[in-house]
């Protein structure tokens, strides 16, 4: 029986089959490779050439700007909180009730877990730049290897789902950014020239400066922060194709009964095919010095090898969906943790938020929409949908479990008999080193006599377990085998 061309085709070129796939170079669509590129971490492996004065000059530049981003994060942090529990202290004195510390915490802490977040992942992405460098030329070359044709039409998604993602995760933080400055200066920009006081230090900005040292040491790591985020969630959907790919190839062998009964049939005729074919090509060799008949085993080896290709492949995915989670769980679980944080805070600024007697209507309407929008922002974005290339790629290696269980290689009854077979001679060595209480292990296996009974013991369960085998599977074509 012939193996359809619709299951090997994706595997034509397969190096497996006996040609060489075409060359991949790595791809750098990716926003981070922009930003370690900009941050003088490039790729080394690409560059083939050490690093220059001016890549050094650039990654000293910043590492400046990370030491100038962690020290506003503990001037405003400690700062911010300072005057909030000093506030709050003032109220209680005073015998007011409906004064809550947890709040007036929950008021500030989404600016600060954010702050926190953009250092740390922009720390943590520089120390593995050559990590992501290697990830993205292994997804590209594993892509290339496949060789089907719907990969064609989607190579570089993953890139491009990144840039996609990049483009509307910064639309999101500058609304959020602008919102958060009008939030703060009033939507009548009155408070730009109020003093703004740092305590417990000793300084004293004003309301345009801090919102300066806002733009470019917390919205603009931020961005850059989304940038690497973006990465790793496109090296996740690049991922979750690739697995997708192979599902669907596995899908059709599953679907075709023909291979699926040769797959689950090989078993059953490995035996009868050597047989066969070392008698026929022994009669005709010296008979008429033709070339030599194919056997039945010859037809199976195409299919066998592609079935093999397509868990090979497999294999090398979760290696590498196994590398991205081992190398980047520290940057996903901080913008996890941060983002939650984030997220909690803005819904304690919409519980405890009090509007002032004197305020404007439309202030009031102002400050509700801007709550409202960035609560929504983070629970909805930045932490569920954001990540969910993730969550289709687990629901895909789930499908690849069932599929690969119905083409697996050892059918029902061959399954049962192994499953027999391995209960019985457990059964028997454990009633063999317990029959002998005083000496145990040692004193079976000094005994010559008690090993030539074990021996016997277990080839005459082997001989009675291949008998039955070859019994059930020549019955019908070469009639019962005596032993």
């Amino acid at each position: 029986m012939a193996v359809p061309g619709s299951f090997l085709q994706a595997f034509s070129h397969d190096p497996w089959l006996g040609q060489q796939p075409v060359s991949c170079q790595c791809t750098s669509w990716y926003p981070a490779s922009y930003l370690l590129s900009l941050i003088g971490c490039p790729d080394r492996a690409a560059a083939k050439a050490r690093c220059c004065w001016g890549q050094r000059l650039r990654h000293l530049l910043f590492c400046l700007f990370l030491a100038v981003t962690l020290a506003w994060f503990l001037v405003f942090t400690f700062s911010t909180y300072y005057q909030t529990i000093g506030q709050h202290a003032q109220q209680q004195a005073k015998g007011a009730t409906d004064s809550s510390l947890i709040i007036r915490i929950l008021d500030d802490i989404s600016w600060v877990c954010i702050m926190l977040r953009n250092a740390l992942i922009l720390l943590l992405a520089s120390r593995s730049a050559q990590i992501f460098h290697h990830l993205t030329f292994q997804l590209s070359k594993l892509s290339a290897s496949l060789h089907a044709k719907r990969l064609s039409s989607a190579k570089n998604a993953g890139a491009r789902y990144a840039m996609g993602h990049f483009v509307v995760s910064l639309m999101a933080v500058i609304m959020t950014s602008l919102l958060c400055l009008t939030y703060w200066n009033r939507p009548n920009y009155s408070q730009l020239y109020t003093s703004w006081p740092l305590d417990p230090f000793p300084i004293s900005l004003q309301y345009w400066q801090v919102s300066l040292l806002m733009i470019f040491l917390c919205f603009l790591p931020f961005v850059l922060a989304q940038s690497i985020l973006s990465s790793l969630v496109g090296l996740g959907h690049d991922a979750f194709i690739l697995m997708k790919n192979v599902n669907h190839s596995l899908g059709e062998a599953a679907k075709d009964k023909s291979i699926s009964r040769q797959i689950l049939g090989r078993t059953d005729h490995l035996q009868d095919c050597n047989l066969s074919s070392e008698s026929g090509s022994s009669s005709v060799a010296a008979s008429s010095g033709t070339e030599e008949p194919r056997s039945e085993c010859d037809v199976h080896q195409p299919m066998e090898q592609a079935v093999g290709q397509l868990r090979f492949q497999h294999f090398k995915i979760c290696r590498l969906v196994e590398e991205i989670s081992q190398s980047f769980s520290g940057i996903l679980l901080t913008a996890l943790m941060a983002d939650l944080m984030s997220a909690v805070g803005f819904v304690g600024v919409i519980i405890g938020y009090k509007s002032s007697p004197r305020a404007q209507p439309m202030m009031v309407l102002f400050d509700r929409a801007y709550q409202g929008i960035a609560a929504l922002l983070w629970m909805v974005f930045f932490l569920c949908a954001q990540y969910w290339p993730f969550v289709k790629l687990h629901e895909e290696a789930e499908t690849t479990y069932h599929l690969v269980h119905k083409l697996s290689l050892v059918n029902g009854n061959r399954m049962h008999q192994m499953v027999s077979f391995l209960c019985s001679f457990g059964v028997i060595l454990y009633e063999l080193l317990h029959k002998d209480q005083s000496g145990g292990l040692a004193s079976i296996i000094e005994s010559a006599e008690l090993g030539h009974r074990l021996n016997g013991t277990l080839n005459s369960s082997l001989l009675l377990a291949l008998q039955h085998a070859n019994t059930s599977s020549s019955s019908g074509r070469h009639g019962s085998m005596e032993l």
